[in-house]
């Protein structure tokens, strides 16, 4: 006795639309679709191959495993440790531009614009870097 689901290439498969709970043969890339009777190609149910392949995305072979990243994580953690504790030190960028005639201070949680006594000198950002202008 042979059992025989519809079947078709990737192009077919992509442009059918079965009914409700209907099994579809993908030849292409041999994979199977379920169907649910309203979506063009219906649902795939990749086989072991190619969820490995898109898992991956190009690894190099040296990180193709979930062991190989978790030894990487794991003998790196330290590295990992210094640069998140490095970071949480640093200031975030200004929210909003600091006007004329202020200057933007850290208070240790966040920015706050403050008078300097001084008038005539604007904030300007270059390259990613603060200057403040003086006429």
């Amino acid at each position: 006795m042979a059992f025989q689901l519809y079947r078709g290439t990737d192009a077919q498969v992509a442009a059918y639309t079965g009914v409700d709970g209907e099994l579809v043969y993908n030849m292409t890339n041999h994979s199977l679709h379920i169907n649910d009777g309203v979506t063009a190609g219906g649902f795939e149910f990749k086989n072991a191959e190619a969820m490995k392949q898109e898992l991956l995305s190009g690894a190099s072979e040296a990180y193709d495993t979930l062991k190989e990243i978790e030894d990487y994580i794991n003998n790196n953690e330290g590295n990992v440790s210094t640069l998140l504790t490095d970071m949480a030190t640093k200031a975030p960028k200004p929210s909003s531009p600091t006007p004329d005639g202020q200057a933007l201070s850290w208070n240790g949680s966040a920015f706050e614009n403050v008078s300097v006594g001084v008038t005539g000198f604007t904030r300007q950002e270059v390259d990613g870097n603060v200057e403040f202008v003086f006429s």
